[in-house]
């Protein structure tokens, strides 16, 4: 009980939340039953409805279709490759002509030599500090100071303004290279729309190289022929269950014996699943019947079992307390008081 009770205590919350979780599932279990067994349907419709010569040229035609497919991707492909890279070079000479009507206008040059005279400017103004710097390191000369005065307070106001002036430049040079970096930024992306877009209408207008139109068809005849063989077998299906119905409700108002109970008929909207379908589901799904999946489980349950209870016989071996000296040996009596009886 004290090896058990803690177990007990970290298994119950696990157990509590399983339970809801299968709570939860259980509404999902009726869908995922259905949709088993349409598929099912599916394929016993499919093995009903076509031979198995029929079989094989459906695989053959949708090979067929496949691999003419990816061919004619593949031409599409080409031909829309070979018309966007001339395209690209058609945008490379428009790019090339933006290129040179922006150099060719004024503001270009003037914003080009505020730049440049912004940036002279500043290697200027880090000179005077640099002299300002030195001088005020040279009046701790004795003598220097009165010499020097305030020159170096002097270099670094002069700095400053120029630094100022420098600032100036550069809001000058922005404002007008701005419209010359707009108009090359609106060109690269109208190359990079205009490729785009050739290569999509190249794509799309692009004939097929290898006709497809007999495997469609093929294939299309098909699943008509699938479909029809689905409705047909769920009509069937609909009217007999109508009819024992109706027969069982002509027999319970009839006097006589009493008639088996029949099941209850399905909600309006529902699927039947028919008996055996989800275990036929799990032996194609597993490749083994249900049977056999809860066989391994029961093992399995059976060998964890096995291993815990020689684990607790381990465990009980340790705790149980050994003799620390051997028994004393029975006294050897020099007559035998054993009663002998005939």
């Amino acid at each position: 009980l004290s090896f058990g009770q803690p177990v007990n205590d970290a298994l119950r919350p696990l157990l509590d939340e399983s339970i809801g979780l299968v709570g939860s599932l259980r509404d999902n279990a009726a869908r995922i039953g259905a949709a088993v067994a349409g598929s099912m349907k599916t394929v016993v419709a499919f093995f009903k409805e076509f031979s198995a010569g029929e079989m094989g040229n459906l695989v053959l035609q949708s090979l067929s279709l496949g691999f003419k497919a990816g061919v004619n991707v593949l031409w599409r492909g080409l031909v829309a490759a070979l018309a966007a890279a001339g395209q690209l070079l058609i945008e490379h000479f428009q790019n090339v002509i933006t290129l040179f009507s922006v150099l060719a206008t004024a503001d270009f040059w003037k914003g080009a030599l505020n730049a440049w005279v912004g940036v002279a400017k500043s290697f200027g103004a880090i000179l005077l500090e640099l002299l300002a710097k030195a001088i005020e390191q040279m009046k701790a000369i004795p003598g220097a100071g009165k010499l020097l005065g305030n020159a170096d307070t002097a270099l670094r106001g002069t700095a400053q303004t120029i630094r100022e002036s420098a600032s100036g430049n550069f809001a000058q040079s922005q404002d007008q290279l701005t419209p010359a970096f707009e108009a090359a930024r609106n060109r690269f992306g109208q190359t990079l729309s205009n490729v785009g877009e050739m290569f999509g209408d190249a794509f799309t207008a692009t004939k097929d190289l290898l006709d497809t139109s007999s495997e469609k068809s093929a294939l299309s005849q098909a699943a008509a022929r699938l479909q029809a063989r689905q409705k047909a077998t769920d009509a069937q299906a609909k009217a007999k269950e109508q009819a024992v119905s109706k027969a069982g409700s002509a027999g319970s108002s009839a006097p006589g014996p009493a008639a088996a109970p029949t099941a209850p008929a399905a909600k309006a909207g529902s699927v039947r699943i028919p008996p055996g379908a989800f275990a036929s589901a799990i032996n194609l799904i597993m490749g083994r019947s249900a049977n056999e999946l809860i066989l391994d489980e029961t093992k399995k349950q059976t060998e964890t079992q096995r291993q815990m209870v020689a684990q607790l016989r381990q465990i009980n071996g340790k705790l149980t307390p050994r003799p620390t000296s051997a028994a004393p040996a029975k006294p050897v009596l020099p007559v035998d008081t054993v009663a002998r009886f005939a």
